[in-house]
């Protein structure tokens, strides 16, 4: 769905709901349709976030520390109960809605029974599975358009980047504005190079937790790093796994660690502790299936 175009007709046949659900992977383009909602429902121009939330008075909510408390889906509240919008269409903005905890997700639910006036909510994830169903059921749900694999490589490489590191990137994100980003990061060529040589002593039986250790330093740098970081290795054993099905078992239990790290790094804790946990509980089960 083309969500810029969406909104343009919601408002030209008065259609619009008070409250939507965009799944939307993280990153620039999450800017762009808040961006694009305000400018387009009050003939606004803003061109970025900061300019919306210094002269619209916009309230986008966002958790670095994983979690959306209720305290500030309160203050969200009463921000929009103390002013009046009668001459224009007033957006709030919950960006990872899945990482609200049941009171702030109560909170929020209470607010929508009787919202104020022309107020529309934009509620962004990037699973819709991970969303409670009480969420869903009061919003309408939008896809943004899928950008495929070859497209961000071709994107890329017409810009002139390396075509092997853009191969990479394609595997990362959706996001082409992110890929970007990602490609002026040193690190994650570093990470592309981890990945296949991974890959080669795995093959040649000659992986060894130390080194695993000793090669991912690189990869605590941030959370946005690390998050790379697992995802690479999904990948990595999802693609082991259609290769070599007689060791299923095993394989899923490693991704299934992965899959658990993930979760854990969007909470305040220690990268570099994660990356060790993950690399002993990988070699626990590599060294099984070597036997």
């Amino acid at each position: 769905m083309n969500i810029d175009k969406f909104f343009k007709s919601a408002k030209a046949n008065n259609k619009l709901s008070h409250l939507y659900l965009i799944v939307c992977e993280e990153g620039s383009l999450r800017e762009k349709i808040v961006l694009n909602a305000i400018n387009t429902l009050n003939n606004k121009e803003y061109i970025h976030r900061a300019d919306a939330i210094e002269k619209y008075n916009l309230q986008w909510l966002y958790s670095s520390t994983g979690v959306i408390k209720k305290e500030e889906i309160t203050s969200l509240q009463k921000e929009f109960s103390k002013t009046s919008f009668e001459n224009e269409t007033r957006i709030f903005v919950i960006d990872g809605v899945e990482k609200m905890n049941k009171q702030s997700s109560n909170a929020i639910l209470k607010f929508l029974e009787d919202p104020p006036q022309n107020t529309i909510g934009l509620l962004f994830t990037e699973n819709l599975n991970t969303v409670l169903n009480t969420i869903k059921s009061r919003c309408q749900i939008l896809f943004t358009n899928k950008v495929t694999k070859k497209q961000i490589e071709k994107g890329l490489t017409d810009l002139g980047y390396d075509k092997k590191v853009v191969s990479f990137l394609s595997t990362l994100t959706t996001d082409i504005d992110k890929a970007k980003n990602y490609i002026k990061n040193e690190n994650i060529d570093h990470l592309r190079k981890f990945i296949e040589n991974f890959s080669i002593l795995m093959d040649e039986k000659k992986l060894s937790e130390n080194w695993f250790i000793e090669n991912t330093t690189f990869v605590i740098e941030n959370k946005e790093m690390f998050i790379c970081f697992t995802r690479t290795l999904e990948n990595f054993f999802i693609n082991y796994l259609k290769k070599n099905k007689k060791r299923n078992s095993l394989v899923y239990k490693i991704l299934s660690t992965v899959y658990d790290i993930n979760k854990q790094v969007k909470y305040n804790v220690n990268v570099d502790m994660l990356r060790r946990k993950l690399a002993h509980t990988i070699f626990y089960y590599i060294e099984k299936m070597e036997k």
